[in-house]
């Protein structure tokens, strides 16, 4: 696959945060998302209904 967006390209303090994600510029299928956290890395599946 390739890249489709960045959402957040900061290091942040320690603590709960949220992003919002807008997909109206995506069509419909099956996305994965990834959250770099310290030494951790988890990918996730977001699928896009039209």
């Amino acid at each position: 696959g390739r890249l489709v967006r960045t959402l957040v390209r900061q290091e942040l303090d320690p603590g709960r945060y949220q992003a919002s994600f807008d997909a109206a510029g995506l069509s419909g299928g099956v996305y994965f998302y990834r959250l770099h956290a310290g030494s951790g890395l988890i990918t996730r599946k977001m699928v896009v209904v039209r």
